[in-house]
């Protein structure tokens, strides 16, 4: 997920930023594992994001390789702080069609980053996505080569499986105490959300492959077993 950062933009880069331009706030998102979700974590450097191809430098996509960041929190957190894991099951009908995994969700990082003492630059991007910049949002793009933990914040956490989940957890961060209890608040919720996909993987186990590909049947197997396990 992580690559090692490059070096910091050099003084000119920085000095060719027009500071009148230069947002002040800027926001970025992530998704980890939930159990990887640590204050540690948030001591060490952000990094860029995957698909950096190593010879040329440059995204997969064609676009500038550095640590991408937008002036609209919106759009960081509906597009990019949302993902989930699967946990591989017995084939079963879920009510949307046959399905051999669990679908569990990741947290979603978003971060507040000051500008202040960064060398932040507009990013180049590909023609074919100019299109889709920014993801559609309004707002502009910004990246940087290097983002120190002591210019970014925690702003929200976020257990989601895809941005319209219902049963979405977001917990904001609004002040650095609050980050110890948000973060054990998510890695409960997730263990609650654990905890109930093993006891499904294990009812399933119980039943032939017949009854578990009928929806009908499915159900209400599953309604005895909670009330005798």
């Amino acid at each position: 997920m992580y690559h090692v950062p490059m070096a910091t933009n050099s003084e000119s880069d920085q000095v060719n930023t027009p500071e009148a331009k230069r947002p002040e706030k800027l926001y970025r998102a992530f998704t980890i594992h939930p159990s990887n979700l640590t204050l540690e974590l948030f001591k060490k450097p952000l990094q860029q994001g995957s698909g950096l191809d190593p010879e040329t430098k440059t995204r997969s996509d064609g676009n500038e390789s550095g640590i991408y960041m937008t002036t609209n929190k919106s759009m960081a957190d509906r597009a990019y702080a949302h993902s989930s894991h699967l946990m591989k099951c017995p084939r079963y009908n879920s009510g949307r069609g046959i399905m051999d995994f669990i679908e569990l969700p990741n947290c979603g990082v978003t971060v507040e980053i000051d500008t202040a003492k960064l060398a932040i630059r507009k990013p180049k991007i590909t023609p074919a996505l100019t299109g889709v910049y920014n993801n559609g949002f309004s707002g502009e793009e910004w990246i940087a080569d290097d983002i120190p933990p002591s210019s970014y914040k925690v702003s929200r956490l976020t257990l989601s499986t895809h941005s319209n989940d219902r049963d979405r957890l977001v917990v904001d961060v609004e002040h650095p105490d609050e980050l110890e209890p948000a973060i054990s608040k998510i890695k409960t919720a997730y263990e609650e959300k654990l905890a109930a996909a093993n006891k499904f993987v294990a009812f399933l186990n119980t039943l032939d492959e017949s009854p578990r590909l009928n929806q009908f049947c499915i159900e209400k197997a599953w309604e005895a077993y909670q009330k005798e396990n």
